[in-house]
Formats: structure tokens, C-alpha cells, sequence
């Protein structure tokens, strides 16, 4: 067996949509492979592609394993912002996804914060707002075309969340490479985000059960997420793959 771990998805904890107060869920400490329930950590040594994992009790590149299994090309699978629950190894496997990367980051000017919605899964989920100055760890996952749009619906777009290009902040993975542009879903305005004493609500400043019982006791209102951070939803998948983002 090689050095990099291999987990069960449940060393990490529940699925929110199994468990709403738990929302976002955790996750790893380190960018992984998620496949069939199975963490598979990866040790990122330059390119994405180039990350080497235990596969099969034996130390592996990526790219190759994707090769032999048959995955495609990782480099032309879309990149998208995993501020929230979508990082959360649980959350994948109850949205039944099979093979999906997911790589740390650190995101600059802009922060996820609590949505102006209780979902129907029991939670509030998180939208992403203007925050010059901050500098965050977040998570970025790489998706084939086929799991994008399994995404999209499981993200209910474009009725509650759209998929859109952020028109601010800066987005480093954690091998230095800048991405752009960044692609995210970000709640409509429609469903907008939630204030409480007139300020967003950081979704790692403040636990789930806190949320829902100032929304409970009407402490929170409602503001359009349009008003809190520049974006430019589209139609269709992103215009760029993961290898044209940088």
C-alpha cells in the first residue's frame, strides 16, 4: 500500500441531504479522487493531471489511472467552484456521482455565505458574496460533461441556482496555478441570500443550527445576490475545459 490515503466517504461524516445540520460537511484536509464512496487522496507535484494517489495498492499518476479505466482526458472535464457542499465526499455519493476530482484552493475578494433560502433538503444552503480583503481555503471539482449536467440539476438550475462566471475575486488551486475565468452556481435573485443585522452571513463564521434559528425567530431578510457580488450567469456548459483555465 502506498503512503496516500484511502478512505471510506463516512470518515468524513453524514451527507447534509441526509443530515441538513451538518451542512456544508465535511471534507478531507487534502485534494482527492472521489470514486464509488472511496476518498483517494492526491499529492499534487505540478499539473493536476501529474497528482499521484494509491490505486489499486499501488502508487499511481492520475492521468494514467484515467487512461486505464477508461475516464477520458481529465484536462477536458469542466472546473467549477465547490464553496459549499459539493466538496463534501458524502454529499457526492448521495447525489450518486462515481468519479469526480476535487482540489483545494484558496480564494481571494470572495466569500460564501448563507443563501437567502431553506432548501428542501432542511438546510440553508451557501451563495458567494463580495468580500475585498479575504483570502479563503476552498475547493474547486472537476466534472466530465455527463456529471455537469447532473450537477445542474442537482443544483436546481436555472430556476434556483445559475451556473455564471464570477466577475470578481481571484482563484489559485494549490500547485500556485491561477483559474480563469472561475465558474460557480450562485443562487437567483429570486432566491438571493440572507442578511442578518443588514451583513452577509459567512458560511464558516456561523454553524447551520445558528442560521435557521434566527430565521425561525424572523431575524434575517432577504437580499438579491446580484447586489453583493458581480456575476454573468449563461446557458449551456462553461465556454472553456479545465486545461484553457489557465
Amino acid at each position: 500500500m502506498g503512503d496516500f490515503a484511502v478512505e471510506d466517504v463516512t470518515v468524513y461524516g453524514d451527507a447534509p441531504r441526509e443530515k441538513p445540520m451538518c451542512y456544508p460537511g465535511g471534507r478531507p484536509e487534502f485534494s482527492y479522487l472521489f470514486h464509488k464512496d472511496k476518498v483517494h487522496e492526491l499529492r499534487l507535484f505540478g499539473k493536476v493531471v501529474d497528482s499521484q494517489l494509491t490505486w489499486k495498492d499501488k502508487t499511481r499518476v492520475l492521468q494514467e489511472v484515467f487512461q486505464e479505466e477508461g475516464w477520458g482526458n481529465l484536462e477536458d472535464w469542466y472546473c467549477i467552484l465547490a464553496y459549499g457542499s459539493n466538496a463534501c465526499p458524502a454529499q457526492l455519493g448521495f447525489k450518486r456521482f462515481e468519479t469526480v476530482v476535487v482540489v483545494k484552493c484558496r480564494l481571494f475578494d470572495v466569500l460564501p455565505v448563507y443563501a437567502g433560502y431553506k432548501g428542501e433538503a432542511g438546510y440553508v444552503p451557501a451563495t458567494l458574496a463580495r468580500a475585498k480583503g479575504e483570502e479563503i481555503e476552498t475547493w474547486v471539482t472537476l466534472l466530465s460533461s455527463k456529471d455537469l449536467k447532473k450537477m445542474d440539476r442537482s443544483e436546481g438550475r436555472p430556476s434556483v441556482y445559475n451556473l455564471a462566471v464570477i466577475d470578481e475575486g481571484r482563484l489559485f488551486l494549490e500547485n500556485g496555478k491561477e483559474l480563469r475565468p472561475i465558474y460557480a452556481y450562485v443562487t437567483t435573485d429570486e432566491k438571493g441570500l440572507f442578511l442578518h443585522g443588514g451583513k452577509v452571513i459567512p458560511l464558516f463564521e456561523t454553524e447551520q443550527g445558528k442560521v435557521q434559528d434566527w430565521l425561525k425567530h424572523e431575524k434575517l431578510r432577504q437580499s438579491e445576490t446580484s447586489v453583493w457580488l458581480s456575476v454573468s450567469p449563461f446557458d449551456g456548459p462553461p465556454d472553456k475545459v479545465f486545461s484553457q483555465m489557465f
